[in-house]
């Protein structure tokens, strides 16, 4: 049936909280999936859920350069105005913190899709690329990127 075709039947395509309980199910079941899966799909979540964090952290960036200037104008309406900033800082930054669960969860689903996968002489040029990229870019991700290439590698020696 293939990972591609149980997101298009259970209609999910963007991840949110109603439907992140697929990440785990995906991850342990995953064989034989196309590599171009998880470029297009997984990745293109992974793009879209980045752009938020980017947005929410130049949100939360830019209420403390406006709480700094209203303490600077108006004491005493910062007072009154704080707790309810902070608490609005806070929501989004927690909102940020569980976008980057979600992207973490998404990259988790590369080892699996390499185990036994149909396509990897086709697209090692672009697993190449944003594997190496990812290696750079992202050191929290290492350990992901570095056990794929080992199912890669076990992968291909299994089929010689």
């Amino acid at each position: 049936m293939g990972p591609k075709n149980v997101l298009e039947i259970l209609q999910i395509q963007s991840l949110c909280d109603e439907n992140e309980w697929i990440l785990p199910i995906l991850e342990k079941h995953i064989v034989g999936a196309s590599l171009q899966f998880f470029f297009k799909d997984v990745l293109g979540f992974v793009k879209v859920i980045e752009k938020s964090i980017t947005k929410v952290l130049a949100f939360i960036e830019n209420s403390v350069r406006f709480t700094k200037y209203f303490y600077l104008e108006l004491h005493s309406y910062y007072i009154k105005k704080t707790s309810s900033e902070q608490l609005l800082k806070d929501d989004k930054l927690f909102s940020a913190k569980r976008a980057e669960g979600y992207v973490y969860s998404l990259w988790s689903l590369l080892p699996s899709c390499c185990n036994y996968t149909c396509d990897t002489s086709s697209n090692f040029r672009v697993l190449q690329s944003v594997l190496c990229d990812t290696l750079q870019n992202q050191p929290e991700l290492r350990g992901i990127v570095c056990s794929s290439i080992q199912v890669l590698r076990i992968g291909s020696f299994m089929l010689q």
